[in-house]
């Protein structure tokens, strides 16, 4: 039997239809749903002789599994509760969007998942009630099909029902990260840049100063050597475990390098302040920031007034609570002091713990 196509309006699916598709998935039968990647043919998860269709359907073995497609970060949530911290941190920044997480699964194994962000594949798999898998439609190998035309020539000997939403937004294929531990890996590399990933997967310390010229880079710097030598690792590589340490300023210009007599202060303690260029605190970046540090008391306050909610993450950089004062116009004296009350303190928030948990 040829496949019903039916055509629905990519921001408000027709109910009718979105029924039609629901229906067919539980009673198994495949089903292509558009996404905000590529189109995808979908089957009922917890159904043998569906999944068996949808290999034969591919062409692909029993040892390559499909991934659990969801209707919501909620239902996330909800069927995969202990996640690991990356993990959590890209699902709630990311999802619903183009991410397929590799995640550990109450069986002991692992599961890749998928939100996707298309109002119309969401509502079908809400409304079907049961766990569904999906992958690109195409042969195994093959482009994925980005438009229903190229979906229904594939598809339409073996799917129920064809979507038609039309040409899919992104036109490639999920990025694909896994997670072990603190681990954080791109598998694939699709829809979203595996830089981008990993900057957002990571628990990010933000060090923050007035003009983030010298004070907060060089906190920054010396915490991810901190943490790189915890791992055996470059500070490079921290984005790889999970981890990011960066810099801010509460009156900062955009895009001027550390300054001169800092960064050889910075090189006398074995740290490069080179590819430092600064950047103004925003309230996007305190509400990033897993945990901020501010030189001075002051500082601190003036980040409270405008965002009170960020108390609890919110220190001093001296665990001590005193100020490390800014050096400028104050001598070479006056950095060489700042940046060692600025590795005192960065080595006592390490001992304390403060710099990972």
């Amino acid at each position: 039997m040829a496949a019903l196509l039916l055509a629905v309006d990519p921001a408000s699916p027709d109910p009718a239809a979105v029924a039609r598709a629901a229906e067919a998935l539980r009673a198994g039968r495949l089903v292509v749903l558009p996404t905000e990647t590529v189109y995808g043919l979908a089957a009922r998860a917890d159904d043998p002789a569906a999944l068996r269709a949808l290999r034969e359907a591919k062409g692909r073995d029993g040892g390559k599994p499909f991934s659990l497609h969801l209707p919501s970060v909620r239902a996330f949530r909800e069927r995969f509760p202990s996640l690991p911290e990356a993990a959590a941190r890209l699902a709630s920044r990311r999802l619903p969007g183009p991410l397929t997480l590799v995640v550990p699964d109450p069986a002991g194994g692992a599961t890749g998942v998928r939100v996707p962000d298309d109002a119309v594949c969401r509502a079908v798999l809400e409304a079907a009630g049961c766990p569904v898998v999906a992958t690109s439609v195409n042969p195994s190998g093959a482009p994925p099909a980005v438009t229903a035309g190229e979906a229904a020539a594939f598809a339409s000997g073996f799917a129920a029902v064809i979507l038609d939403a039309g040409p899919s937004r992104g036109g490639a294929a999920s990025t694909v990260v896994a997670f072990e531990g603190d681990r954080v890996a791109v598998l694939r590399e699709g829809a979203v840049p595996a830089e981008e990933v990993l900057e957002e997967a990571a628990r990010l310390l933000l060090f923050v100063c007035t003009g983030n010229l010298c004070r907060s880079p060089l906190a920054a710097a010396l915490a991810a050597r901190t943490m790189a030598a915890a791992r055996e690792v470059e500070p490079g590589a921290l984005p790889l475990f999970g981890r990011a340490a960066g810099s801010a300023g509460t009156a900062a210009p955009e895009g001027r390098p550390a300054s001169p007599e800092m960064a050889a202060v910075g090189r006398s303690l074995g740290v490069d302040l080179g590819g430092h260029r600064s950047r103004g605190l925003t309230f996007d970046l305190v509400d990033r920031a897993d945990r901020l540090f501010t030189a001075t008391a002051a500082q601190r306050e003036s980040i409270l007034a405008f965002v009170p909610g960020a108390e609890r993450r919110l220190l001093l950089l001296d665990p001590r609570g005193r100020d490390v004062p800014d050096p400028v116009g104050r001598g070479d004296r006056a950095y060489r002091d700042a940046g060692a009350r600025i590795e005192r303190a960065v080595r006592a928030r390490a001992e304390e713990g403060t710099l990972e948990g």
